[in-house]
């Protein structure tokens, strides 16, 4: 986990980091009751990740530009 301090944007990450911290988020997510609506899907994922020193924002997730 990280420290206090700045979260470092998911479009900053490597390949290799995006994907374990994936592979570590779905372990997690296939323990949470399923849902369709992508507002808590979104707030699941970025809560989590800010726990691992990482911010993603909804048009990361959905691959649009800044």
């Amino acid at each position: 986990m990280s420290g206090c301090g700045r979260l470092r944007r998911w479009s900053s990450l490597g390949d290799d980091e995006r994907e374990r911290l994936l592979a570590a988020y779905q372990r997690l997510a296939d323990n949470d009751p399923p849902t369709c609506d992508f507002a808590v899907k979104l707030e699941r994922m970025q809560r989590w990740l800010a726990l691992h020193g990482v911010s993603i924002s909804e048009d990361e997730i959905r691959g649009k530009p800044r």
